[in-house]
């Protein structure tokens, strides 16, 4: 009281929070992570398009992980959705990628459903504490090198 704040903007309790973010990490650690991984196992699945689309979605997953979160299987998925996304899906330089980067506007491109620009974003991001992990870290760096490459 008597100290000047915005209208209607109360203090925010950060435990409270705190405790639902790690909640919903948790969530998505335990469900949703294992249920994409599921899909982008190749015996399971041989469609290239539908894997492009799980490994963006798993590499949005991780768009918020600092340093701190980097784990072997954070890093391994990173950088194993970031090599498949490169080899298999196409990226348009376009700005509006949705049909200008097509022949024929009525077959366009497979979407990974997720902004290409925000694809790249995530990757560049990750990509000095990914090479701070993998030196400081080096016997779970190099585990997490070895899973990529057998992903991809």
């Amino acid at each position: 009281p008597g100290e000047p704040r915005p209208r209607g903007l109360e203090s925010i309790d950060v435990s409270k929070v705190e405790r639902a973010l790690k909640k919903l990490r948790n969530i998505l650690d335990s469900q949703a992570i294992p249920t994409l991984e599921y899909w982008i196992d190749p015996n399971r699945n041989k469609d290239v398009n539908i894997g492009c689309l799980v490994h963006s979605h798993l590499l949005y997953l991780f768009k918020n992980y600092d340093y701190e979160d980097l784990d072997f299987r954070a890093v391994s998925v990173i950088l194993s959705s970031q090599v498949y996304l490169t080899i298999n899906h196409r990226f348009s330089a376009s700005i509006f990628d949705d049909l200008q980067d097509t022949p024929n506007p009525t077959h366009p491109p497979p979407s990974i459903q997720i902004a290409q620009s925000e694809i790249f974003d995530i990757i560049q991001s990750h990509r000095y504490n990914i090479l701070r992990f993998a030196r400081e870290k080096v016997e779970q760096g190099d585990n997490a090198m070895e899973a990529v490459v057998r992903v991809a």
